[in-house]
């Protein structure tokens, strides 16, 4: 499994069920989520890096393809394209009415998402989500 290499042998301890989600599937949902956004909804670059929380750099690479396109992430949880399309049309949504909204406001909902995927559950072992910081805090 390349999710994590340090678990490949069975190493759970080396990083913490929250810190996996913001290394392996966060780069893949910002890279989705900036693509929908800037081919889909026509969202200028600017307001995307604002919306996802990061640079413009960031988001030329997402769009094009150059950063954060983990297709085994993909492949192996559909739940992250999914979610990355709804969010992009979300946020396209709310960026066309003024409003402000960010990606970070549904991450609870996307880690929830993750959670009940069996093979995250088996990454993760059951019962480590409980104290996750981004799931218990942004349903």
């Amino acid at each position: 499994m390349k999710y994590h290499e340090g678990w490949q042998d069975g190493d759970k301890s080396m990083r913490t069920p929250c810190e996996l989600i913001v290394i392996r599937f966060f780069p893949t949902l910002r890279a989705r989520v900036a693509y929908g956004l800037r081919h889909d909804h026509g969202v200028r670059p600017s307001d995307i890096a604002v919306m996802i929380g990061t640079s413009n750099a960031a988001v030329s690479q997402y769009t094009s393809g150059v950063r954060g396109g983990d297709e085994e992430v993909i492949k192996e949880f559909p739940e992250v394209e999914a979610f990355a399309a709804m969010a992009a049309a979300t946020l396209a949504e709310k960026h066309a009415a003024g409003e402000q909204f960010e990606l970070s406001y549904m991450l609870g909902r996307f880690c929830m998402q993750l959670q009940r995927n069996p093979l995250f559950k088996e990454m993760v072992g059951a019962g480590e989500m409980s104290e996750c910081g981004i799931c218990t805090n942004r349903e």
